[in-house]
């Protein structure tokens, strides 16, 4: 069992894709100088491209799993950094929650906004076994959100 040693370790998580294996195409901005060259990347990635027509030469679609397309764009093939997939490819990823719940923390909800995103970060938690067997249930799950809410409003806005 996994548990959580800070809460920023917590934050900065790696990126995992939504429903893996599920294949899908996304369009993608690249170019390379030896055809021969991307063509074994592609291959090393499980990816099909193939060039938009009518594009600019530099527009192409990427066909494949979505772990495996995650994959490519992170890798020094792409290198593209984690807020940018977040922000140009979300249908690859797993749900966002906090961003959700973060919009509303701020303002006159503020309380409202602590809950909701203290109640997302412990049930995440709880999915991904950061916490002790136990702690997800009853009173010490509503305990820990209520400490979560508390330390949320006081450390926001």
């Amino acid at each position: 069992m996994k548990h959580i040693t800070s809460f920023e370790s917590f934050l900065n998580e790696k990126l995992t894709a939504k429903n893996p294996n599920e294949v899908i195409t996304v369009d993608a901005d690249m170019a390379y100088d030896n055809p021969m060259d991307a063509k074994l990347v592609f291959n090393k990635f499980n990816l099909k491209v193939k060039e938009v027509k009518g594009g600019q030469g530099t527009e192409h679609e990427i066909t494949g799993k979505k772990k495996d397309i995650l994959a490519y764009l992170q890798s020094e093939f792409y290198e593209m950094d984690d807020e940018d997939i977040k922000e140009f490819y979300p249908e690859l990823l797993e749900g966002d929650n906090l961003d959700e719940a973060m919009v509303q923390v701020a303002g006159k909800s503020k309380p409202a906004g602590a809950q909701v995103l203290a109640t997302v970060l412990v049930d995440y938690m709880i999915e991904k076994d950061f916490l002790k067997p136990g702690m997800g249930d009853g009173s010490m799950k509503k305990s820990l959100i209520q400490d979560l809410q508390k330390f949320i409003m006081e450390n926001t806005f």
